[in-house]
């Protein structure tokens, strides 16, 4: 039920879409720029070997063969492109003063551009607060003018909230890629892809309502966070299984539509599911505290009598 109302939701102000495209692509191209001359010089190396060995001709190849009906032609493929991660693995090792010093600035780069690409996240759920709450069309740049010291606390925030969690996600794949990587490259990353998809699904289980609360709320940003998980305590496995489904759609959904465009849908399906998910967190609170809302133009959905399901 409210992945569908979510859905709905989206559809109906799609324009949201465009406008967070438009923010997180100038983002995206004005710190990748700065990022990528800050640690090209330490990777070079790297790059060129991966591009001498033609990593990324091998990939599409391999994403090709899927359409084949030959398969030998398959089996060839994934061979070559398990040859091109062994001799990356290779490239790393001789190079691991050079990777570490480069994962210390990438990380940075991570944590600047998460903050950044989520000062988006308030105005956006304020204007679908507003279009669920009364049918009402107000525009998410002049949204994030007026509320912008409130898109960047709560940004802010988050991104400090996020780090432990980074560190712990990186120590546990770190771990599970030494061990199933030396029986095979593929299930190590299906592993590893297992493990992101689940702990994501806890994070923002346990964070679902802080957001909406926020921005419906006269509360500050710290006792929404406190009040927001003691609400929520008793329903963090019921929306689990709603996150698990949604970032295993999501996360397929951006690498077919990334590859198949060369990377530039990948920009577009992170915009997607940019609103798709604070499109969830509003109806999982609007649900939660029994408020009527627009799904669209014309139909208004009453928690209070609604069946308790989540898909």
């Amino acid at each position: 039920m409210e992945l569908r109302h979510s859905f709905r939701i989206m559809s109906s102000r799609f324009s949201l879409v465009y406008k967070t495209l438009l923010f997180i692509t100038i983002t995206l191209v004005v710190l990748s720029a700065l990022a990528f001359s800050a640690v090209y010089s330490i990777i070079e190396p790297i790059i060129e070997g991966i591009r001498e060995m033609m990593f990324f001709e091998h990939i599409g190849d391999a994403f090709r063969s899927f359409f084949a009906s030959d398969f030998t032609i398959q089996s060839a493929a994934f061979e070559q492109v398990n040859l091109d991660f062994e001799a990356i693995g290779k490239m790393f090792v001789e190079n691991r003063n050079n990777i570490i010093l480069a994962s210390v600035l990438f990380a940075i780069f991570i944590f600047i551009t998460k903050t950044f690409i989520n000062i988006a996240r308030f105005p956006t759920a304020d204007v679908l607060n507003n279009f669920m709450n009364s049918n009402s069309r107000f525009g998410f740049t002049s949204n994030l003018i007026v509320n912008f010291k409130k898109s960047v606390a709560y940004s802010l925030v988050d991104s400090l909230i996020s780090i432990p969690y980074y560190l712990i996600l990186g120590l546990i794949l770190w771990g599970v890629g030494e061990l199933f990587m030396l029986f095979s490259i593929w299930l190590g990353l299906m592993t590893i892809l297992t493990i992101i998809i689940v702990l994501h699904s806890l994070k923002h289980s346990v964070l679902v309502l802080w957001l909406p609360m926020y921005v419906k709320e006269d509360k500050g940003i710290f006792k929404c966070l406190r009040d927001s998980v003691i609400m929520n305590k008793n329903n963090i496995l019921r929306y689990m299984g709603l996150y698990v489904i949604t970032f295993f759609l999501t996360y397929t959904f951006t690498v077919i539509f990334g590859l198949v465009t060369f990377g530039v849908g990948a920009i577009i399906a992170l915009s997607i599911v940019h609103v798709l998910l604070v499109a969830i967190e509003m109806v999982a609170y609007y649900r939660f505290k029994e408020e009527k809302y627009y799904v669209d133009t014309d139909t208004v959905i009453n928690s209070k009598s609604a069946v308790k399901d989540v898909l």
